[in-house]
């Protein structure tokens, strides 16, 4: 999650980073499951191992899980920041393609008002 993009201005790009991102937080969700059974498993592992090894197998494990919860809490939190910057970058949009509509129009009056004459002979 780190290691991506910020959120995009633009609405389609936004939009795409969106779908990328339900398509993480479905992977994360189809990994949960492996995550819950590899916690289980080592905590087994460690109940059979000698105190030394169990401090180690049970800090692996408190790492792990720790590292897989803030993971899906950033996806989380970016897929929330991607919801919000699209609304906006929909609404931006919205207003911009008018406005650039209308601008269009107008230079096209302003350019075809340069073919009238002002010179008096021409008149």
């Amino acid at each position: 999650v780190a290691n991506q993009k910020a959120p995009s201005a633009d609405y389609k790009v936004v939009k795409a980073q969106l779908q990328e991102q339900k398509f993480l937080k479905k992977m994360l969700l189809d990994r949960q499951h492996s995550m819950s059974s590899l916690f289980s498993m080592g905590n087994e592992i460690a109940k059979e191992a000698e105190p030394k090894e169990r401090k180690a197998i049970e800090k692996q494990l408190k790492d792990l899980i720790g590292r897989f919860d803030a993971l899906t809490e950033g996806a989380q939190q970016r897929t929330l920041d991607l919801e919000r910057a699209m609304h906006v970058a929909k609404q931006f949009q919205d207003k911009l393609v008018p406005l650039q509509d209308w601008l269009d129009r107008s230079e096209r009056k302003v350019k075809d008002m340069e073919l009238i004459p002002t010179d008096e002979e021409k008149i």
